[in-house]
């Protein structure tokens, strides 16, 4: 999984690609340390294939602790495979997570 930061527009989320597995440690931690000096955060999923199973926990885990500091959570275009995880392990209850755009 790949994490960076762009500027599409006038606010700045972070993009992550690929599959979200236990190899992806790194990029969790880059999304707290983005997180730390905004009141909000935009995480676009548009490129993320899959949330492995095993490894969801620990991104559910960065999630429910970026909301319980404070930060008001924005997910992105995540694919719909990924939506029915997030719906099933509660996601929605602390972030804002909108549908891909399709057409």
């Amino acid at each position: 999984m790949e994490c960076y930061l762009a500027r599409p527009d006038p606010v700045l989320r972070v993009f992550m690609s690929g599959v979200v597995s236990t190899d992806s440690a790194q990029q969790l931690q880059g999304l707290k340390n983005f997180a730390v000096s905004r009141s909000e955060v935009y995480l676009d999923m548009a490129a993320v294939s899959r949330v492995d199973f095993v490894s969801a926990g620990d991104f559910v885990g960065v999630l429910v602790g970026l909301n319980c500091g404070g930060k008001k959570l924005r997910v992105r275009h995540a694919n719909e495979m990924i939506r029915a995880l997030f719906g099933v392990m509660g996601v929605d209850q602390f972030a804002d997570a909108l549908r891909r755009k399709i057409g």
